[in-house]
């Protein structure tokens, strides 16, 4: 089965055009996140479990160590191939209709390239959002 005919939305992947750049003192300058793909077709799971390896099921919500920040994680399917690394963010997911499901932005946690076998046909993004 083919991620197309599992994309229920359409996303956008930013990145930070400024992460490069160092300023007075050899500081990082603030972050300047601008639209890199726009429209990309996707599927959004914000309440799929069983990925391991982050403390936490996607679609949990657990508070941080400050007990003050609550994180949301989910589960973003993308095309194979999709140039996006975990200094990007996830920004606009609508679905087919055009509505606004989620708009973010989505912080990345991991960035599974697609491999051989039954994720060959996607790349895995799990992301959090900080309500």
């Amino acid at each position: 089965m083919s991620l197309a005919s599992l994309s229920n939305s359409t996303c956008t992947i930013q990145r930070n055009v400024d992460a490069a750049v160092v300023g007075d003192y050899n500081t990082p300058v603030p972050a300047n996140y601008q639209d890199k793909d726009v429209e990309i077709r996707c599927r959004y799971a914000p309440k799929l479990s069983n990925v391991r390896g982050l403390g936490g099921f996607v679609g949990e919500r657990w508070a941080s160590n400050t007990g003050d920040i609550i994180h949301d994680v989910v589960l973003v399917l993308l095309p194979p191939g999709t140039d996006i690394n975990e200094d990007d963010r996830i920004t606009n997911i609508r679905d087919e209709q055009g509505s606004l499901i989620e708009d973010g932005p989505l912080d990345l946690l991991l960035v599974r390239k697609t491999f051989r076998g039954r994720s060959e046909h996607h790349t895995s993004v799990v992301a959090k959002k900080i309500t």
